[in-house]
């Protein structure tokens, strides 16, 4: 657990999402009060947290870099996001409309600063087909509200490449800004890296994308831009091969 806590003390900033392969419900108070500290030593990240199980949860929190968020795939969840904001007081949330498998209708997006939309992936996603309409609908009434929203590379085949809206909060925006900073500067010091960034970046690209040849969709997008940073790292260790050993 402590080289856990040590990956969130880098000091290039990154968008992080702490629960890709877990749900914040489940975590144990004590690991939790751990992390929140962690975070708090380190304001120049941003971190996500996901949860179907708001109800199990109850805290109040005012980290500026945090970002609390629930699943909702059907109107039968919906629940989900008055009791996200209900159970935890912070300042941000968002909300995860993936696999999307109905027409939502009217939702109350009030208080939430960030949406993420998706489709079914893998083996079912033949059968089980988000429509246009039902996606177009959440992007509509989040702008309405002024609300960023994102929608995920696995609906480019049902809506069209021309009709993707991927948004992120501000914050998140900085966040990437800040990378691209380190990364020209970075070449500037170092001409020998500019000159493979090119070969590189023909193997990696930015959240949405594909990493050596493998899709990223129906990943979460900041999960998708934490892997691109791991085989980065890889990348460069293995003196820029186009593969992972």
């Amino acid at each position: 657990m402590p080289n856990k806590l040590r990956l969130m003390e880098k000091k290039r900033p990154q968008n992080f999402l702490l629960t890709g392969m877990s749900d914040l419900a489940g975590w144990q108070p004590e690991w939790r009060d751990k992390v929140f500290a962690k975070i708090r030593e380190n304001p120049q990240h941003q971190f996500l947290f996901l949860s179907k199980h708001p109800d199990l949860l109850e805290f109040a929190i005012d980290l500026e870099n945090a970002w609390f968020g629930v699943t909702v795939t059907r109107k039968s969840e919906l629940w989900r996001i008055d009791t996200l904001k209900a159970n935890i007081r912070a300042k941000h949330y968002h909300v995860t409309f993936e696999p999307l498998f109905e027409d939502l209708g009217k939702v109350d997006l009030s208080g939430i600063s960030w949406i993420v939309v998706g489709t079914m992936t893998g083996a079912q996603s033949k059968k089980i087909r988000t429509v246009p309409a039902w996606a177009y609908s959440l992007v509509k009434q989040a702008h309405a509200l002024g609300i960023p929203a994102f929608m995920k590379e696995d609906l480019v085949p049902i809506v069209g490449e021309a009709n993707m809206v991927q948004e992120f909060p501000e914050a998140f925006n900085q966040v990437l800004e800040i990378q691209r900073k380190w990364e020209k500067s970075r070449d500037e010091r170092h001409p020998y890296w500019g000159s493979r960034d090119k070969e590189y970046h023909d193997e990696i690209q930015p959240a949405g994308g594909r990493l050596f040849g493998q899709s990223l969709c129906g990943l979460h997008p900041c999960l998708q831009i934490l892997l691109c940073i791991f085989y980065e790292a890889v990348y460069r260790a293995h003196g820029g091969m186009g593969h992972v050993p």
